[in-house]
């Protein structure tokens, strides 16, 4: 399910929403079921003509029975930058990734002998300054 609004052509809002409903069984018998929900919110504001910030927030839950594992994300990103030149073809930004430093995964194994969970943390938060060009005239 996704909804986007453009407030206006200065401001826009995404909200998307995902669930899932994952089922195994191996030849031994064993059962695993996982519920797993992704909810995605995104803005951006382009101010002062060329100035521009986003913002985006990911809320991952993952709930697992076999292995009673559950995890919870949540995922805040930021950038602010400016669009350069006169035909606005280049930008400069100033990019920060999982502020909130809360970000892990899981990985799922299911053979015929066994089913396998594992947890693991990922990235640590981390900031990057990008310059990006657009050679051809699209939008």
């Amino acid at each position: 399910m996704s909804l986007t609004s453009n407030f206006s052509s200065k401001f826009k809002v995404d909200i998307k929403n995902d669930i899932q409903y994952n089922w195994f069984k191996n030849n031994v018998g064993y059962i695993d079921k996982s519920l797993s929900e992704t909810a995605v919110a995104n803005i951006r504001w382009d101010f002062r003509g060329r100035a521009y910030l986003t913002g985006s927030y990911t809320m991952e839950y993952f709930q697992n029975d076999f292995s009673a594992l559950t995890i919870e994300n949540h995922i805040l990103n930021a950038s602010i930058g400016c669009h350069l030149f006169k035909s606005r073809k280049g930008s400069i930004s100033l990019n920060a990734y999982d502020i909130l430093d809360h970000t892990s995964n899981i990985s799922t194994i299911v053979n015929d002998q066994y089913i396998s969970n594992t947890s693991k943390q990922l990235f640590p938060c981390y900031y990057a300054i990008a310059f990006e060009y657009r050679f051809n005239n699209s939008r």
